[in-house]
């Protein structure tokens, strides 16, 4: 262990200096995050307001060459939820944030007029004027210009200065820290982009290790290197899992014409992020629309698919590229329209889709509803939400993998599949449909697990390929002492708890609830074992 380098960024007063902390138990990455902002943040804090941060944290594995490593962090209070929110995503940022020679920047306060955060050997606050309007895309190309590649740009698009509650952070154009609405935060402060310019050696650490892993993976076959994560949708349909019209049905009768499969004719590449010899991201090309993009991922194929009764692959290949030019989160936006088509009768009616992706980015007409998050709109509408401490369920449905629906609920952060992935266990089961008590201190140990593992930073992924003790190794070297099984579990569970007694001092105390369209047996049962497991009190506050 050792210290870490923070550059604290205060936009009110237009200052950046430079602090030094202790590493410490939380590791890094949304652990750090975590404890940065239960120290820093008022828990009553609005989140749109100055008082809010934005803390963005690496990993002590960004910049090594250890696989699934290439991934940054950023923890808010979120808009959408007004939970505690960490959100992570991949690329080339969190090589370049390692090469600035800091660990966490923190922002904090509001700016009076656009501006963008410079880092590297010159950190300094710039004035954005120019590029304030412009959408993701061309908020690149602004950056190309002046010598900055995509890989060090993490921005903002219309969605985040019109403080679309789901709103996301874009990296490279069409990676994102997504679902909490963490861009309209930026949106808020005024901050169209962070870019990174630093010149130091990535780190060494790792290298003995991460030559082994890599060899490790290089043996292991996986779908995620022929299809990508777009392979889950055949399995989730197989298994009466797959969302459709809005959670109304656990099966898709056209899922064949949105799958891996289907996608295979518009896939032009594989693509990777920092340190990956996975490649699961496709490169797809529409030729109706004239338009090469990065995705769409499972989530989004069934988002704008399944969610919405449609089955034109190109379309959604379209909606795709369009929530990312807007800065705008993909399961989100998708799930907002199919409650706008479920209060209108409008299914399938993708052009319409089209339309109003953007209008919520802009927030015009309809779309100024829609941009407060499907909870708000359901409610406005007098239809029910279909989504946890308001954020939208993604695309597992409860009544087919009951523990997954556990682990929605039981998420902090709001219904996230990735919270515990629990799902990618209860896929090799037999008992999908129960809540068998076996499962309860599975969840855990999963919400635990990857905790660290976002802690490290290390792609959910990792762990089809790592075995404990890969993880173990890793933590070990990390915190420079040897780190047990039972240890490594138990530094994931302060994470978690210290988000839930943020969350409790919020005033998020009776949220663990699943709609009751989507609602499954024995989840009350469920949740005060898994309480009690947990050492938290009946109501689920950590004692």
């Amino acid at each position: 262990m050792g210290l870490l380098k923070i550059l604290r960024v205060n936009l009110s007063k237009e200052s950046i200096k430079e602090e030094e902390i202790e590493q410490g138990d939380f590791i890094g990455g949304r652990g750090l995050g975590v404890y940065i902002a239960s120290r820093e943040l008022d828990p009553k804090v609005e989140a749109f307001s100055e008082g809010n941060k934005i803390i963005i944290s690496n990993g002590p594995l960004a910049g090594t060459l250890v696989p699934f490593s290439g991934r940054c962090n950023v923890t808010s209070k979120s808009p959408l939820t007004g939970t505690l929110f960490s959100s992570n995503a991949g690329g080339m940022f969190s090589y370049e944030l390692s090469k600035t020679g800091y660990d966490v920047i923190i922002i904090e306060g509001k700016s009076n007029d656009p501006v963008y955060l410079k880092v590297g050997d010159d950190s300094q606050i710039v004035n954005a004027t120019e590029i304030w309007g412009k959408t993701v895309f061309e908020t690149l190309e602004f950056f190309k210009k002046t010598g900055l590649e995509k890989g060090k740009v993490a921005c903002i698009g219309p969605a985040g200065e019109n403080l679309v509650r789901f709103a996301n952070i874009m990296v490279q154009g069409h990676r994102a820290f997504g679902r909490g609405g963490l861009g309209s935060v930026m949106g808020f402060k005024k901050l169209k982009a962070v870019v990174l310019d630093g010149s130091q050696h990535k780190k060494k650490k790792f290298e003995e290790l991460a030559r082994e892993l890599r060899k490790k993976i290089k043996r292991i076959s996986s779908p995620l290197k022929t299809q990508g994560t777009s392979n889950i949708l055949a399995i989730i349909q197989e298994i009466r899992s797959l969302p459709t019209k809005n959670f109304q049905h656990k099966e898709f009768e056209n899922a064949d014409m949105i799958n891996g499969d289907a996608l295979r004719k518009y896939t032009l590449r594989s693509d990777t992020c920092y340190s990956c010899i996975i490649a699961c991201k496709r490169i797809t090309r529409s030729e109706r629309y004239g338009i090469v993009t990065d995705g769409p991922e499972y989530e989004t194929l069934a988002a704008f698919g399944s969610y919405i009764c449609n089955y034109d692959i190109e379309s959604i290949i379209k909606a795709n590229d369009l929530c990312d030019n807007m800065g705008i989160d993909t399961i989100s936006m998708g799930s907002a329209i199919a409650h706008f088509m479920e209060a209108s009768g409008k299914w399938g009616d993708y052009e319409l889709a089209h339309e109003l992706i953007v209008k919520t980015a802009y927030r015009d007409g309809i779309g100024d509803k829609l941009a407060e998050g499907s909870a708000r709109f359901a409610k406005d509408m007098g239809i029910e939400a279909i989504a946890v401490k308001g954020m939208d369920l993604p695309a597992y449905h409860p009544q087919g993998l009951y523990g997954q629906g556990l682990a929605f609920v039981t998420s902090n952060r709001g219904a996230d599949h990735l919270y515990s992935s629990y799902y990618l266990e209860e896929l090799k089961r037999k008992d999908r449909e129960a809540l068998s008590k076996e499962k309860i201190p599975e969840i855990i140990a999963n919400e635990n697990k990857n905790a660290i593992l976002d802690s490290l930073i290390l792609c959910k992924f990792s762990r089809r390929f790592y075995s404990i003790e890969d993880f173990l190794k890793l933590l070990s070297i990390t915190m420079s002492r040897d780190i047990s099984e039972e240890e490594f579990y138990e530094m994931g569970g302060k994470i978690i708890t210290e988000e839930r007694r943020f969350n409790f001092k919020a005033g998020i105390t009776k949220e663990d609830v699943l709609p009751s369209r989507i609602s499954i047996p024995g989840l009350k049962e469920a949740l005060r074992e898994y309480y009690l497991l947990r050492g938290w009190d009946k109501e689920g506050a950590p004692k």
